[in-house]
């Protein structure tokens, strides 16, 4: 009997430690898949934002704020007309009214209404633009392949556009 305890105990033990080390994993893997679902909303710092506006500038680049589903790497649009600043303010809450950690003062931004064309001068897509520096108004840009996320509140992508019709 006390052979059989002793195997059992061990058994036991053993099928313990076994749960035990099965455990350990599946919290590994729920700690990897919290990490992966934190780290995808995560927003922009002021921070990072200055750094990478001074970035862009200093080439005569242009950082604008674009919806996460316009966004399209080269896409190239025209610049058809300025927003009223109470319609950018407004756009860059959330629908209830509030701002957002990374974009507490959305006056600081003008807004644009963006066009892009297809061949044969269709409409492709039509789009709002917002940028804290002045953007030329009839001017066409080119929308870099740099996007970062600025914000997923507001789904908003941060990207560098380029001026392509310059003289």
């Amino acid at each position: 009997m006390t052979a059989e305890r002793s195997q059992n105990q061990s058994n036991g033990s053993s099928a313990a430690a076994g749960e035990s080390s099965n455990a350990s994993k599946a919290r590994i893997g729920t700690a990897s898949i919290v990490v992966v679902g934190t780290s995808a909303s995560i927003e922009a710092t002021d921070v990072e934002t200055e750094s990478s506006e001074a970035d862009a500038q200093s080439e005569d680049r242009h950082l604008v704020l674009v919806s996460l589903d316009d966004y399209r790497p080269g896409l190239t649009v025209r610049l058809v007309d300025r927003l009223p600043a109470t319609t950018v303010v407004r756009l860059l809450r959330t629908p209830d009214g509030e701002t957002v950690p990374v974009l507490t003062q959305p006056d600081e931004y003008a807004g644009y209404v963006a066009r892009s064309t297809l061949e044969g001068g269709a409409v492709g897509t039509t789009t709002h633009l917002f940028a804290r520096e002045q953007l030329e108004t009839g001017a066409e840009y080119e929308l870099i392949g740099d996007a970062q996320v600025f914000s997923t509140r507001l789904n908003l992508f941060r990207v560098t556009a380029r001026r392509v019709d310059e003289e």
